[in-house]
């Protein structure tokens, strides 16, 4: 974080959340088939979470190649901390969709 922005980059298959007031407003692709399979129209993302494939990594660090890392940035609201939160560490194999909402 810088000025006012958060900055990211990410491999693999974790994600990073931007949440505001408990929900989810964007969040990053991971680099997963079942994520590839989304993003073709091949599958929906109710399926993610029972789909065979749902642990094969696209790339991720230490691999045979090097990884290509997807980043953007996001402006912060004035005086909001900003925290990361990554798929795994929420307990689900693939996250909530952007709109779902976090309690503390």
């Amino acid at each position: 974080m810088q000025d006012g922005y958060a900055y990211w980059s990410n491999v693999g298959d974790c994600r990073l959340y931007l949440l505001r007031e408990g929900r989810v407003l964007a969040r990053t692709r991971d680099d997963t088939v079942v994520q590839q399979l989304v993003d073709e129209g091949r599958i929906r993302e109710e399926a993610i979470a029972s789909h065979p494939e749902r642990n094969r990594l696209l790339q991720t660090l230490g691999g045979y190649q090097a990884p290509r890392p997807a980043g953007a940035s996001a402006r912060l609201a004035k005086k909001r901390r900003a925290a990361a939160l990554l798929g795994r560490l929420l307990g689900a194999a693939h996250p909530p969709p952007a709109g779902a909402r976090f309690h503390r």
